[in-house]
């Protein structure tokens, strides 16, 4: 039996799920890996920043929402698909009486027990004729293809697949695969196996507008121009590294 990887918090429950499986006890071995732990603690940074601008627009005093079942609804779509699992780092204040949603507030207790298991995972193993660390290589080997589809499935967001036409769908996951793709271009090729989530956030920031010019009130004559916005020095270093001199130049290219 070669290894298996669990995470801190379901360690008792994969103890009984091999309970009496096998005739020797397993093994269990526990790593840290630095990188990974740096990797979640920015991703989950990134995401609740993002998630609370979202909240801020709905509990904001110009927010279009004023029933207590639109301001509900609201919330739970911020949360829908995989930013579910974001949800417990927020709290959501509700009147005493009416219990009407009026504001959160961040869950500092949760966001700090979700740093400690951050880049700690178990392996466990019922080959005792191994060294960890080759029991580590090889599940290496394994845990690459699974982060692929990790990332497919969280980092490209492949679902929902909002689309009927088998054509379409086709066209969705092509897309998704291939933005997964130029991130593992970005991770391993620039970034050297750090983590890219910064740059890209950074370079996501930077955006493609058409602006359509109409020559006059009487003529129904106008010309649309594209442009790219004011790039800053943090994107330029970003672009520069992939070889995008002249981030100003992306505005030739219209989707």
């Amino acid at each position: 039996m070669g290894g298996n990887c669990v995470s801190p918090p379901s360690i008792l429950r994969k103890i009984k799920k091999y309970r009496g499986r096998y005739e020797d006890e397993l093994r269990y071995i526990i790593c840290l890996n630095e990188q990974r732990k740096a990797g979640s603690q920015n991703k989950r940074q990134v995401s609740i920043a993002k998630l609370s601008e979202e909240l801020d627009k709905v509990f904001s005093k110009n927010a279009r929402y004023k029933e207590d079942r639109d301001i509900d609804k609201a919330i739970s779509k911020i949360f829908e698909g995989y930013k579910v699992k974001f949800k417990k780092f927020f709290t959501i204040a509700r009147d005493a009486k009416s219990r009407k949603a009026i504001g959160y507030v961040l869950n500092q207790q949760k966001i700090e027990q979700e740093k400690k298991f951050d880049g700690i995972f178990v392996l466990l193993s019922s080959r005792y004729d191994l060294k960890p660390c080759e029991v580590v290589d090889s599940y290496k080997n394994l845990k690459e293809v699974e982060m692929l589809f990790d990332d497919l499935k969280n980092f490209v967001d492949i679902r929902p697949i909002r689309h009927w036409l088998q054509i379409r769908v086709r066209a969705h996951v092509f897309i998704c695969v291939l933005s997964l793709l130029l991130k593992r271009i970005l991770e391993i090729h620039y970034m050297k196996g750090k983590c890219v989530m910064e740059p890209l956030e950074e370079i996501s920031k930077s955006k493609l507008i058409k602006y359509k010019v109409k020559f006059s009130k009487r003529e129904d004559r106008s010309q649309t121009f594209p442009k790219v916005t004011n790039t800053t020095p943090m994107q330029k270093k970003y672009f520069n590294m992939i070889g995008i001199k002249n981030p100003m130049s992306l505005e030739k290219f219209i989707w």
